[in-house]
This record gives C-alpha cells, structure tokens and sequence, in this order.
C-alpha cells in the first residue's frame, strides 16, 4: 500500500518579517532614482556630454511610471499583486545591472528606460499591499512605519552612491541588487484572494465609477497639489536659492535636502504613534500649515544651512502627507479595483515629479526666484480648503 506525501505547509511570515518584507520593497521602489542623482557629473564626463543634458536619464527612469502604471494597476487587480511584484522586482534589477555594463550613452539610456519600466509598478504595489493586509489603524500605523523607511532610504541611498561613484562610476548600479532579497521574501507573503471574478468590462465599469467619487478625485487633486509643490519650491526651488543666492555646491545642496528627507522620517514615525488620537484631517493640515510656515521663512535666512530650518519644518509636515492619502484612498476603494487606483495616484506623483521642476523653471524665468515660494503658498491654500472639505475628520 503507497502513502501519499503529505503536502509540505507554507510557513507564514511573522508579523517583524512580514513588516521588513514590505519596507524593503518600499527602498526598491526609491533606490534606482536616489541613486542616480548625485551620479550625474560622473555619467556626464563618461560619456562625454554637457552635465545639464544628462538630466534625462531622471526623466526615463520616471517616464515609465506615468504611462504604465495604471496598466500595472489592472495587472495587479486581475493577474495578481505578487506575481507582478516578483516580476517588477527582478526586472528591475537586472535591468539596474545592465547599466553597469554599458559603455555608450544611447546604450545607457535604453537600459535606464528598462530600469523605468520596471519600478513603474513597484511604487503603486508596496501601498496597495498594505492595504490589502492591514485594516484600520493598523494601516496607518504600516502607512507610517513605510514613509518613515522611505524618508531614512532617501537621505541615505545618494550619500552612499556617491561613495561608491567616487570609487567607480559603475558600482552603484549594483544597488537595485538588493532588491532579489526582497523579492525572494515577498514570494512567501500571503495575500487574501483575488476577488476578480467579473469580466474585464464590468472591472473597468466598476473603476470608472469609483473615479467619479468625489473623495477619490478630491484625493487625486490633493495628491497632485502636493507634489507638484514639494518637488517646484523644496527639490527645484531651494536648489535654485542655494546656488543662485550662496554659490552653493551639489553636495552642500543635497545635504540640506537631506535633512527634509529625515524629517519626513520624523513626522511619518510620530503619525504612526498619534494616529489613533486624532483624525487624518488634522494630521493634513497640520502638514500644509507647517509647509506654509517653512515657506514663508526661507528668505528670512541669511546663510545656506540656516536652510537646513525651512527644509526640516517642510519635511517634518511632508511625513504626515503620504500616509494619510494612500489611506483615504483605500479606504473609499474596494479591494478589487484598489491597485488600479493606487497606480493612478502613482501616476500623478511621477507627473508631479516632471510639473514641479517644469513650473519652477517657468517662474524663475518670468516671475523671479520669491515666486516659486509664493505660488507653493497658494496651492498650500488651495489644499487646506480640500483637506476640511473632503478628508476624514474621525481618528
């Protein structure tokens, strides 16, 4: 008489694993961009290009990301979040590799694309993931441990790239490499099933409709507003102050915006702590009036590190943003649709990332440097009107 072998059970991830699971997909999803930034004087003398050219290797490592994620988001609600997540994983760092081993610019750009394309969906799955595997103000909680991570792996990636630039050019592309580690633990996370039983017709009727919730477009416009803001007035416009008003080095500037980066870490660890005792509204235009107060203060500093002050108290209020929309817009989303919706705001960050240095340069041109602050100030404006009109006002 044979036996049968009994089915070998899969272990579950514990509650830490799970958490550092999903925290290291969060540093794949920035690693590629943070890396590349403080490469650009090295990649322009390499390929023998003028160093305000460069610029477009940014652009096709983030174009990918405007177009493909909502593809992506359709893909992870019918095919599956981790088959999806595994692909973009790998891909994305192979295709980081192959850039290593590039030695023409044509070459490299074509492989940095391929890199794009492969993050494109990594910033839409690590929020739609938790989502999906947290409720309530265990969501919140995660939203803010994952923005906490974020904050810490933008301050630190371009420091250590340009550690590894100064020995060679090519070692930080081996970075993305970290991302394998996370892909071999995400393939042993346990995700609810898929309830995509409709036919893509009726999915795609049902997205439509959540898209006309007015909560989820208000989100969208909050989303936009945000970005636009913190990538025209902090990333662009202190750029702009530091080396027009200072004579300011890359590396004096990027220091200064570190400390925004960690003090985003700050404001997303203290939400998680807090989150239960006040409501996202609170939290969001706690945000916007800190992101007033420290924009309405820069041209009161006198030297470049009293910048550090502005960029800290925008960072600080920035760490309350992130968390608290992917919140709201799960929580008005049914998980069926809910990746599709999550890559659409994905795709209006990555839009945001093109708009702000874009708006910046228009108004430094026509308006003058103090317009690029001034402008942000509007729209922080515009953005507390919203957040009373539309965010959730129960903790």
């Amino acid at each position: 008489m044979t036996h049968k072998p009994l089915p070998v059970k899969k272990q579950k991830l514990s509650d830490f694993a799970q958490k550092a699971t999903l925290i290291s997909i969060t540093l794949a999803s920035i690693i590629a961009v943070s890396s590349v930034i403080p490469l650009f004087p090295l990649l322009a003398k390499h390929f023998n290009v003028e160093l305000h050219d460069i610029g477009i290797v940014l652009v096709l490592i983030a174009l990918p990301g405007v177009f493909l994620s909502p593809v992506a988001g359709v893909l992870a609600d019918r095919w599956g979040r981790k088959k999806l997540l595994l692909v973009a994983l790998v891909w994305h760092s192979l295709a980081s590799l192959a850039c290593a081993f590039t030695n023409d610019l044509l070459s490299f750009l074509f492989v940095a694309f391929l890199m794009g394309v492969g993050a494109a969906p990594l910033l839409m799955l690590y929020a739609t993931i938790i989502g999906d595997l947290y409720q309530g103000v265990e969501r919140i909680k995660m939203l803010s441990l994952n923005s906490t991570a974020m904050g810490i792996g933008v301050a630190f990636f371009p420091f250590l790239s340009g550690l590894l630039g100064d020995i060679n050019w090519r070692l930080p592309f081996f970075l993305p490499l970290l991302a394998l580690p996370a892909a071999f633990a995400a393939s042993r996370l346990e995700f609810p099933p898929l309830k995509n039983n409709d036919t893509i017709s009726h999915y795609l009727d049902n997205t439509l409709h959540i898209l006309r919730n007015k909560k989820i477009l208000a989100v969208f416009v909050v989303s936009l507003l945000t970005f636009v803001s913190g990538y025209s007035a902090i990333y662009t416009g202190i750029s702009f102050i530091a080396h027009l008003k200072f004579e300011a080095s890359s590396s004096e500037i990027g220091t200064v915006l570190a400390f925004g980066a960690l003090s985003t870490a700050c404001g997303a660890f203290l939400l998680g702590r807090f989150a239960p005792l006040f409501s996202p509204r609170f939290f969001m235009m706690t945000s916007y009036f800190c992101h007033i107060v420290a924009l309405s203060s820069i041209y009161f500093f006198t030297g470049l590190w009293w910048l550090i002050i502005p960029v800290a108290i925008y960072g600080f209020g920035q760490g309350f943003i992130t968390p608290n929309i992917y919140s709201q817009i799960m929580l008005n989303t049914p998980e069926e649709s809910r990746a599709v919706v999550m890559a659409i705001n994905a795709m209006i960050i990555r839009a945001a990332q093109v708009l702000g240095p874009l708006l910046s340069g228009f108004l430094l041109k026509h308006f003058g440097l103090a317009s690029i602050f001034e402008v942000s100030i509007l729209m922080m404006c515009v953005l507390l009107i919203l957040v009373y009109l539309f965010i959730q006002k129960k903790a």
